[in-house]
């Protein structure tokens, strides 16, 4: 270094930045996507509703 001071324009710390979110947001639209997907799998199986109930009269005429 000899006692000089070098400057740098950023560019040695950007350049890691522009990958670094590609990948989180590359991340974060797999989550949302697999959160999407799951809800509509386990939103489609068997509901448990309440029973349906029927009445049946039977009248004998004499």
């Amino acid at each position: 270094m000899n006692g000089k001071i070098w400057k740098t324009r950023g560019k040695m710390n950007e350049e890691a930045v522009s990958p670094v979110i590609g990948v989180i947001l590359m991340v974060a639209i797999t989550v949302i996507l697999a959160a999407v997907i799951a809800s509509f799998v386990f939103g489609m199986g068997p509901s448990e509703s309440a029973p349906v109930g029927s009445t049946i009269s039977v009248r004998r005429n004499r």
